[in-house]
């Protein structure tokens, strides 16, 4: 969420984010990050034509290779022990990767289920 500030000397306002909110987007990110990176090796260890890579990151992610992305992300992530993430817990990580993602100037519209443009 992000709050409008006043600045008072050049009477405008800025957008300020929640600290909290920030640290949560960060944790999405960086735990979609790991994982990408993980199954990029595990899949060039398994040599050619084993697998999907995802070369880029997820800031500068293509729609079709982050549709595809998530779509694995949320099938296969799980905690370091290895136990699955409970059902908030994804849905947490999918709402703020979204918000990430925004901040990071890519918002996606859909209709549906299908993703229309990038803005």
């Amino acid at each position: 969420m992000c709050i409008l500030l006043r600045n008072s000397e050049e009477n405008n306002f800025c957008c300020s984010y929640s600290s909290n909110l920030v640290k949560k987007q960060r944790w999405a990110a960086h735990c979609f990050e790991d994982w990408r990176k993980f199954c990029n090796d595990k899949l060039v260890s398994l040599g050619p034509n084993s697998g999907c890579l995802l070369t880029d990151p997820l800031k500068i992610m293509h729609v079709g290779d982050l549709i595809f992305g998530m779509i694995c992300f949320i099938h296969e992530v799980c905690k370091q022990d290895g136990t699955p993430y409970p059902s908030k817990t994804l849905y947490a990580l999918v709402i703020n990767l979204q918000a990430y993602l925004a901040t990071q100037g890519h918002e996606y519209k859909k209709k549906g289920s299908v993703v229309l443009e990038m803005t």
